[in-house]
């Protein structure tokens, strides 16, 4: 298992991929403009309506793991990484799944042309799961 500055280090990383605009905190906005992105891809009003569900479902748990989402609030880099930090240490295992299920939302969403995940997405998927948390 990888030290608790190694951990941070990687959710900082994460950290810094999902504040989508560079403004320094992660807020409805990043959220907004991620699912406003997706949703352009999609002719189909009904494949857009799941796959923006799916970005719902991958924000809220990402951002407030283990808590009830609350997007009346931004969270800055530090309380991000303390939360995952909190999440890590109350419950590894149950951390990394709901890990894994965001990103598997992700990866629903993304599946613009509707092949689902091939063997090569169920492996980017695992390996991306590594970077936020030490399996």
């Amino acid at each position: 298992m990888a030290d608790q500055g190694m951990l941070e280090e990687k959710w900082r990383i994460v950290f810094s991929l999902i504040d989508i605009n560079k403004d320094g905190v992660v807020s409805s906005a990043d959220a907004e403009f991620c699912k406003r992105t997706f949703g352009e891809m999609f002719a189909d009003a009904d494949k857009k309506a799941v796959a923006v569900a799916d970005l719902d479902r991958y924000w809220d748990t990402l951002i407030f793991l283990g808590k009830t989402p609350d997007w009346s609030i931004e969270i800055n880099g530090d309380k991000f990484v303390e939360n995952f930090a909190e999440a890590f240490t109350a419950d590894k295992t149950g951390t990394q799944t709901s890990i894994s299920k965001a990103l598997n939302h992700l990866l629903a969403a993304a599946d613009i042309d509707g092949t689902k995940l091939t063997a090569c997405r169920k492996l980017e998927c695992e390996m991306v799961i590594a970077c936020y948390i030490d399996l």
